[in-house]
């Protein structure tokens, strides 16, 4: 047999697998075979099956900082988070509805020093699904890691990680949010701009501590934020 047809075949096999994979995650459940959510969203994630398509296989190359798919950094007003000692000012964020399926590696926020000392600070930013006007569910793998405060006197942005290639669908609303301990005295202050519309759906809001909405999203407020995407 000749080396050629060994790649064709084995392409063929590999072809099969994949397609066999497909119908099974696709028709499973359908045809009685009780798969677990977990293991299809899992399989899922790891053919490059999203948002009912084929896509990429999960993963790729993530864009180094300061090079975002999503750049938005006009904006010289700040708003303050977390300066509320009873979490109504938990989170802020912003809206957003993405054109396209997208895996997310990184996301940036341009925070400021709102009052007090903020050295001792950490911050996590979330993905959510929203339900109405709260915060719904934090997406899989939808939390970064952590941001310790190096005290950000002046405008700085701060880049946050995130692992497992989160998933923001086409045409679903998300919440972007960062948040941090509740403190009254110490707090931080993250940059907006008015007359953005950069973002379809978008608008910077405030949510407490439950997810429920305190401060509504304004439709051309938007938060200073970068989005990287996956290649």
């Amino acid at each position: 047999m000749k080396r050629g047809d060994v790649t064709v075949k084995a392409m063929k096999v590999f072809t099969l697998v994949i397609l066999t994979v497909v119908c099974l995650l696709t028709f499973g459940n359908v045809w009685g075979l009780d798969i677990p959510d977990e293991t299809i969203q899992t399989a899922r994630m790891n053919v490059g099956i999203v948002g009912g398509g084929v896509a990429a296989v999960a993963g790729g190359s993530c864009p180094a900082d300061g090079s975002p798919d999503i750049d938005f950094n006009t904006g010289t007003d700040s708003v303050a988070f977390g300066e509320q000692a009873d979490g109504t000012h938990h989170y802020v964020g912003t809206t957003y509805i993405p054109a396209s399926t997208k895996q997310i590696c990184k996301i940036g926020f341009q925070f400021i020093r709102g009052s007090g000392d903020v050295t001792d600070k950490t911050y996590t930013c979330k993905i959510w699904t929203m339900s109405g006007t709260a915060l719904d569910a934090v997406i899989t793998n939808g939390t970064s890691g952590s941001k310790a405060s190096d005290g950000w006197w002046t405008a700085t942005w701060v880049i946050f990680e995130f692992s497992g290639n989160p998933t923001m669908t086409a045409d679903v609303t998300y919440c972007i949010t960062v948040e941090t301990a509740d403190d009254a005295t110490n707090y931080q202050g993250a940059y907006y701009t008015y007359g953005g519309a950069l973002y379809n759906g978008s608008g910077s809001g405030k949510w407490t501590s439950a997810g429920v909405q305190h401060d509504a999203p304004v439709a051309d407020r938007d938060m200073n934020i970068k989005i990287y995407y996956y290649d």
